[in-house]
């Protein structure tokens, strides 16, 4: 009966061991990347023409001011710009702020 008590004890002390090291739910993989010249990726591009690429599944806040376009690539695409929820579904293209509102990027996700 000790001797089982024991390993009882240990089993569980390696679980908990294990769920500390491991975190659960999924992890976001999602990352900023150089856009070289491809165009599979998310791009985000600011008034002054400054360009942010991010890659891989997942979601991230950011802080990107005065956004012009941001493009989909080959990527299911939802954001908040400006307080605003926007959603791109592959082949839906980008948005574009054409009137001069100085948008501001703050949650990007990539499915």
């Amino acid at each position: 009966m000790k001797r089982q008590f024991k390993r009882i004890v240990t089993a569980a002390a390696a679980a908990v061991a294990l769920t500390a090291v491991i975190p659960a739910g999924s992890a976001s993989a999602m990352n900023s990347t150089d856009c070289g010249n491809s165009t599979e990726f998310v791009k985000v591009t600011t008034m002054d023409h400054h360009t942010f690429c991010f890659a891989n599944a997942g979601e991230m806040n950011v802080d990107i001011k005065d956004v012009h376009t941001v493009t989909q690539g080959n990527n299911d695409v939802e954001g908040t710009i400006s307080g605003h929820h926007f959603d791109l579904q592959k082949g839906g293209g980008s948005i574009t702020d054409v009137e001069g509102f100085n948008w501001e990027l703050t949650w990007l996700k990539i499915h």
